[in-house]
């Protein structure tokens, strides 16, 4: 079970550092969150990369160098 979980872990990640420079560019460009999930699902990207940034802290810090 604990491998299964690291895994998940590991893949969502990799998941969010593909989603990384879209998610930022779109934040500097003053798009909402709906616009930034739904470009996300259009590249077939899983929303979690999007809470995934969210949790680690990288979105709160863009959005204050965006203001």
């Amino acid at each position: 079970m604990k491998m299964k979980s690291r895994v998940a872990m590991w893949k969502r990640l990799s998941e969010a550092d593909r989603a990384k420079p879209l998610v930022k560019s779109m934040i500097f460009e003053g798009k909402t969150v709906a616009e930034i999930k739904q470009a996300l699902k259009d590249l077939s990207i899983p929303v979690t990369a999007y809470n995934t940034l969210v949790n680690h802290g990288f979105v709160e810090k863009w959005r204050k160098k965006a203001s």
